[in-house]
């Protein structure tokens, strides 16, 4: 299928003080083909960067990056309120305006610390225009190189974990068995859905059905993080299909992990708010997240894994807990009738007004969901 200038699909991205990375997140975009390793046309997808009130410079460099036409059509755009959910909601505004919708009926969200396989923008934009589905979200893997500098901690989250984490050019370099692993997956594409932002692509009606993205706040004034499950959650309470793809992928900036392990492997990394993750790694962060491997507890990771790729999709789409029942046993129709009840009664438009639900279930059903995910993987 060719790529249609004046059909394409629009990328929002937020950036905050990415000066030391930019040039490599845009080489991304600058190398994205089509299924054949075509060179997109300059023009079938547009880039909108959101500048969030950066002080590095970021803002100058995106300038320089957008009077280059080597690259991607980049417009610029300014945030000055600070937070990641602001600038997606001011780039969302933007390329929800009518005539960017006529321009381009598509778009896909990511982050500035991330870079897209090369043929990524085209498969996300292929399958929405072939109406295959409304929305679909991409896995986000660390490269090869980045596992084998740590291979303490590869092998305890393989074990830990399971094969989530991991490309099979991964495992198979890293001596893993996929067949060994607990969770995979084949969990997400059950559940059809994955809410994780780095690349997250829909139609522009499905978006804009949902409300774009929304800033939510907590009773005591915090704002919600997770914009993409809570948007994702959205998306499918209006009827949106919804597909999980592993390939093409996306490559992890390795930054946040080497720079904040602790709080990203025990699961607190956004309680209280995102923390600023800045700054060069060294061999030395390397080394410390290798030492720290050992005395890591994986458990919250399970059940937070349990809870958004499970759980959380069942509270959108009652139906699956039906659909995959092997996943519940005997407890699925007590969870379906618990989810419907809520709906009922307390209604669930936004993703917090199911997030207590969401904290009960997992509290009471997830170590039952692991232990039958282990019984399946073990009978295989």
């Amino acid at each position: 299928m060719k790529p249609e200038i004046g059909n394409g699909i629009d990328l929002v991205m937020p950036l905050y003080n990415e000066a030391e990375i930019l040039n490599e997140a845009f080489a991304s975009l600058q190398a994205q083909t089509d299924a054949a390793g075509e060179p997109l046309p300059r023009g079938f997808f547009r880039v909108f960067a959101v500048d969030n009130a950066s002080t590095d410079g970021t803002g100058d460099l995106l300038r320089a990056l957008a009077n280059d036409t080597s690259m991607p059509e980049i417009i610029v755009l300014g945030e000055e309120i600070k937070g990641v959910v602001q600038a997606r909601v001011r780039g969302s505004e933007r390329v929800l305006q009518e005539a960017e919708r006529e321009r381009a009926p598509y778009v896909l969200h990511m982050d500035a610390d991330n870079f897209l396989t090369p043929t990524l923008v085209y498969d996300a934009w292929s399958r929405l225009h072939r109406k295959e589905v409304d929305a679909l979200t991409y896995a986000g893997y660390r490269p090869t190189d980045f596992w084998q500098r740590v291979p303490a901690l590869a092998e305890r989250t393989f074990r830990e974990m399971g094969s989530v984490d991991f490309t099979p050019a991964n495992m198979e370099a890293l001596g893993f068995d996929p067949d060994e692993a607990l969770l995979t997956p084949q969990i997400l594409h059950d559940f059809e859905q994955f809410p994780v932002q780095w690349a997250f692509a829909l139609t522009k009606e499905a978006f804009d059905n949902a409300g774009g993205y929304i800033r939510e706040f907590h009773d005591d004034g915090t704002e919600r993080l997770g914009e993409a499950r809570n948007l994702m959650y959205r998306v499918v309470r209006t009827g949106a299909r919804t597909a999980y793809v592993n390939d093409p992928w996306v490559t992890l900036h390795p930054r946040r992990l080497l720079l904040d392990a602790e709080q990203i492997c025990t699961g607190k990394a956004y309680v209280g708010g995102m923390r600023d993750i800045r700054g060069s790694h060294t061999d030395e962060h390397y080394a410390e997240l290798n030492r720290l491997a050992p005395s890591l507890d994986f458990r919250p990771l399970r059940r937070n894994f349990v809870q958004r790729c499970i759980l959380e999709p069942c509270l959108a789409k009652p139906e699956l807990v039906n659909r995959q029942s092997d996943y519940f046993g005997s407890d699925a129709a007590v969870i379906r009738e618990e989810i419907e009840r809520w709906h009922q009664e307390r209604g669930g438009r936004m993703y917090l007004d199911v997030w207590p639900l969401s904290m009960d279930l997992v509290e009471r059903y997830a170590d039952d969901i692991l232990e039958r995910i282990a019984e399946r993987r073990d009978s295989a």
